[in-house]
């Protein structure tokens, strides 16, 4: 399998990034209809309670990974249910046996699940965009809600590729 380097997921983002609202809604239709069982899987009320800025990253965020992968390796098998189940109680599994999350950062915290991934940079992605950036006070993302996320994201990534 192909690579993802950072260039392509650089370019891709800025392109998504800067659509206009219609354009944005139209592709979430696109990845909807592409993945209706992950994307049924991210509706649910659980990431729907973890507030409307992280459950809109989630959302944002798989649509991008999505995207990203489609562009670039020109296409993205459908998610079936028993696969994401399958990949979502590995990566909850993984989480759990990482030492507990106190002070450190949240990208040191899960580097193990990352360094020796197949699609690193990615996961690396992901973890940028729960940055915040200076100056700016458009969402704060808590450290309990970071977890579910990227196990939510990295489980799409680890069952589509």
């Amino acid at each position: 399998m192909k690579k993802i380097n950072v260039d392509q997921i650089d370019v891709i983002f800025e392109q998504v990034n800067n659509f206009s609202i219609p354009e944005t809604e139209k592709l979430l239709d696109l990845f909807g209809n592409d993945q209706p069982v992950y994307f049924n899987y991210i509706m649910q009320d659980e990431f729907e309670l973890l507030g409307e800025d992280a459950h809109e990253l989630l959302l944002f965020n798989s649509m991008t990974v999505w995207y990203i992968i489609k562009q670039t390796l020109g296409t993205v098998k459908q998610l079936e249910s028993e696969t994401l189940d399958e990949k979502q109680d590995a990566n909850w599994s993984a989480i759990e046996a990482l030492p507990p999350l106190k002070s450190q950062d949240f990208e040191e915290y899960v580097e193990p699940l990352i360094g020796y991934h197949p699609q690193d940079e990615l996961l690396y992605f992901i973890l940028d965009t729960f940055q915040e950036e200076e100056g700016t006070e458009e969402f704060a993302l808590n450290k309990e809600s970071k977890i579910p996320i990227f196990v939510a994201l990295k489980s799409f990534i680890d069952s589509v590729l």
